[in-house]
C-alpha cells in the first residue's frame, strides 16, 4: 500500500488500507492507499485527505473521501494535448486505458 504522509512510511495512526484509482500519464491503475491520521504538525499530518493528496502531487477526484486521483504530470499532459493536439477527453481516456492494458481495456478501472 502507498502511504500518504510520513515520507511514505506507515504510521500507527494511519487509516485502514483501501482501494484507490490513480490516473497517470502511463495509464489507469488500481492500487492500495492509506492516509495519515496522526496529530504531528509536519505538513501532511492531521490534514484532510484531499490536502494530503495535493501535497503528494495528486489531484483528488473529490474533496470528501477521494477514491480517485490524477497526477499533476497527467493534468499537464492533458493540457498540452488538448491545446496543441486538439485531443478530445474521450480519446484521451481511451489512450490511458490502452496504456494500462493494451489487450483487455475493458478490465481497466475508469
Amino acid at each position: 500500500a502507498v502511504t500518504i504522509g510520513h515520507n511514505g512510511h506507515r504510521w500507527p495512526d494511519a487509516d485502514p488500507i483501501r482501494t484507490f484509482t490513480l490516473v497517470d500519464w502511463n495509464g489507469i491503475h488500481a492500487m492500495s492507499i492509506t492516509f495519515c491520521r496522526c496529530k504531528i504538525p509536519d505538513g501532511q499530518c492531521g490534514k484532510p485527505e484531499f490536502q494530503q493528496l495535493l501535497r503528494a502531487g495528486i489531484f483528488p477526484g473529490s474533496v470528501k473521501e477521494p477514491q480517485t486521483g490524477y497526477t499533476l504530470g497527467l493534468l499537464e499532459c492533458w493540457r498540452q494535448l488538448r491545446s496543441q493536439g486538439k485531443v478530445s477527453a474521450y480519446n484521451f481516456v481511451l489512450v490511458l486505458q490502452r496504456m494500462a492494458d493494451p489487450f483487455f481495456t475493458g478490465l481497466v478501472p475508469v
